[in-house]
């Protein structure tokens, strides 16, 4: 009867103990991302009711299940790569990509606005408030520190942020034109749903506002 060779036994275990600790980080790994994903922050994809209503748009590919520009427009200028911006971003200098103090930003009184003065405010980045005939409008605000799902990252230059919700008057309409972040801001959203008649948004993204329980009377997407 063959005698065991103990460093191979021990070898044997080690090999098993370190698989079994790389299953289970992978497991965690895999379960945190399944959990991170469906946080309300996220929105929602389209159902498949929503897709085949899309499928009649001439700006929807069905076949890749995704929306196209129907006029060919690249993404880079001719001759930069995706290579080329990736190692010009690692390589190039840091200084002066941020305002070295607090940007001057004059706080508006909007709701001592008179409604019928046809004018525009730019809240920051993208977003605007105007008022036209009438009509309060808000476009893309993002009422957030950082424009991303997390706190921790892309945070907004200091002074840029001193509107809140509260501030603003009731909203006739809520306008997005996409949904990245800089753009659509989850808990600016949340926090407008009591305050906004309508909401307009591409195709696509009214299944995020049904996800933060906007009603079918607000919500109207467009092609």
């Amino acid at each position: 009867m063959a005698i065991p060779d103990p460093a191979a036994t021990k070898r044997r275990l080690k090999m098993k103990s370190a698989i079994t600790v790389l299953l289970i980080i992978a497991a965690t790994l895999i379960l945190g991302g399944c959990v991170v994903l469906n946080l309300a922050r996220f929105g929602a994809a389209p159902d498949a009711q929503q897709q085949k209503a899309y499928s009649g748009s001439a700006n929807y590919n069905a076949g890749k299940q995704a929306f196209h520009n129907q006029v060919t427009t690249p993404v880079l200028k001719e001759g930069v790569s995706t290579w080329s911006v990736m190692w010009g971003n690692l390589t190039s200098s840091a200084d002066n990509l941020a305002p070295q103090g607090a940007i001057p930003v004059n706080k508006v009184d909007f709701k001592s606005l008179p409604r019928e003065e046809n004018l525009i405010v730019r809240l920051g980045h993208s977003g605007f408030y105007l008022q036209l005939n009438g009509q309060r409008i808000l476009v893309d605000p993002v009422f957030s520190d950082y424009a991303s799902p997390f706190s921790f990252m892309v945070k907004a230059f200091k002074g840029t942020t001193i509107f809140t919700v509260d501030d603003l008057p009731e909203i006739d309409v809520l306008l997005i034109s996409h949904d990245h972040y800089d753009h659509l801001d989850y808990n600016t959203a949340v926090a407008l749903k009591n305050k906004v008649k309508k909401v307009f948004v591409p195709l696509g993204i009214g299944a995020h506002f049904a996800h933060w329980n906007y009603t079918a009377e607000q919500l109207h997407e467009a092609d």
